[in-house]
């Protein structure tokens, strides 16, 4: 990719066109809605504000396109219950694509600098992320944001580029999660040694260190006197065992390919170091990583249809955060023109992987809503309990991609046909009908007159 190599208009035909497709078709199918993101649809609908947990006030900006469209259903046409399925897809749109932004913003960042860097943010946005279910993670937003910051302090520090992206994502990302902590330290560890290694730019990156390890202990002063009991949990060694590496084989093995991808990166580019290459250098190598890539890709498919569905692993965070060091270590010599080839090569085949395992996650989503939708119409009760056997299916794959304790609120902000009902955790329809109180989880119970979408 770099020296014009390969045409920079090939990278919007074989990356961030499929990228585009897959992420509008995930938001079409509501696929943000998993677990968290339909209980933060919930919650905005029957608030009418945003829906700020654990004090992470950046969402703010992600959801107001959903309160705007909220407010504006309300003035011109008579309210939501009839447009329920916009509002599911303005707000599932708002979080499908910042996956895309971050990888459009990177893009420009590298776009006549140093391209070959591009395949280091399409392993963590288009490859390691592909691990989590969650739409809506902090988390994950921040890390997807932080590809185009680290690659401006590393690139074009000082220019007014990298001044508008520091001024703008970093307070972003500052108020979005207790653990950018820990990115912040990693990047500026990455970001010290591209100084130490090129001179030239040696002011702009550790001032850029300096500016990131500031933010990381003032942010970790800030969580000490505001961390919630829920994310205090995850201090407990239990709790940081279970967030980190309890997930399945299946996706421990697509992490490790992930950092082994990386890792054989680097040590083609220093085994070439100082060598003339040629067309055929090293087609068999590069080969070898797509083909793994691939294999990953499949195995990450394939345990839908035996597995559980995870939120999200913190053990994707760790080889994000590794991926990130090798972008930071890579960025210091330049390679050779054949080498960009094969990096495009591998970034095409990250994109091909990305929209074909988004389709995937989309049809198994589609899938379980349709039969969810079904069940509920085949019933004339206004509330229904999940225990019945009219419900037993969601105890299967890949059915159990819905079976979450966000359930009977996403069962209701699903329904499109009025009147609505009610599916419910067992003993909750009898509460509901001796006290007109709708129990959606334990830590939510609405009176019915107050619930949005409106019930009979």
């Amino acid at each position: 990719m770099q020296n014009n190599t390969v045409r920079p208009g090939k990278i919007y035909i074989y990356v961030f066109l499929p990228v585009f497709l897959a992420l509008i078709v995930s938001a079409i199918v509501n696929l943000q809605l998993f677990q968290d993101g339909g209980s933060y649809l919930f919650e905005i609908l029957q608030t009418k504000s945003a829906a700020i947990r654990h004090n992470r006030i950046s969402v703010l900006l992600i959801q107001l396109p959903t309160l705007f469209s909220i407010k504006f259903l309300g003035k011109f046409f008579g309210g939501i219950n009839d447009h329920l399925s916009i509002i599911r897809i303005v707000f599932c749109l708002s979080y499908s694509l910042i996956p895309f932004l971050s990888l459009l913003l990177s893009w420009f960042v590298v776009r006549n600098k140093n391209e070959d860097l591009f395949i280091w943010v399409t392993l963590i946005i288009l490859f390691i992320n592909l691990v989590n279910f969650s739409g809506v993670s902090e988390l994950l937003i921040s890390l997807q944001l932080s590809c185009p910051i680290m690659l401006a302090s590393v690139l074009i520090p000082r220019t007014r580029f990298f001044w508008a992206l520091i001024l703008i994502l970093l307070p972003f990302i500052f108020f979005l999660h207790p653990l950018v902590v820990v990115l912040f330290i990693t990047m500026a560890a990455g970001i010290f040694y591209v100084g130490y290694k090129k001179p030239g730019i040696r002011k702009g990156t550790w001032q850029t260190a300096i500016i990131l390890v500031t933010l990381a202990i003032l942010k970790l002063i800030v969580e000490i006197y505001s961390l919630t009991t829920y994310e205090a949990s995850f201090l407990e060694t239990k709790g940081a065992n279970e967030y980190v590496f309890e997930t399945s084989i299946e996706t421990k093995i697509f992490l490790v390919i992930s950092i082994l991808t990386g890792a054989g990166i680097l040590i083609h580019k220093h085994k070439l170091k100082g060598q003339a290459s040629t067309a055929t250098s090293k087609p068999r190598s590069y080969l070898f990583l797509m083909i793994l890539l691939a294999l990953a890709g499949f195995l990450l498919v394939v345990q839908y249809s035996y597995r559980e569905f995870p939120l999200k692993t913190g053990l994707s965070m760790v080889a994000a955060l590794a991926v990130l060091l090798m972008m930071a270590f890579d960025s210091t010599e330049k390679i050779s023109n054949i080498e960009s080839v094969h990096r495009f090569k591998i970034v095409t085949v990250l994109a091909i992987i990305f929209l074909l395992v988004i389709a995937s996650k989309s049809f198994i989503w589609q899938s379980s809503i349709d039969k969810l939708r079904e069940s509920l119409l085949k019933s004339d009760n206004t509330c229904l309990e999940l225990n019945t056997d009219n419900f037993k299916w969601l105890n299967t794959n890949p059915y159990k991609i819905i079976n979450t304790w966000a359930l009977p609120s996403l069962a209701l902000i699903e329904q499109d046909i009025q009147p609505r009902k009610l599916l419910l955790e067992k003993g909750s329809c009898k509460i509901y009908q001796e006290s007109g109180m709708v129990k959606f989880d334990e830590w939510t119970l609405i009176p019915k007159k107050y619930i949005i979408p409106a019930l009979p």
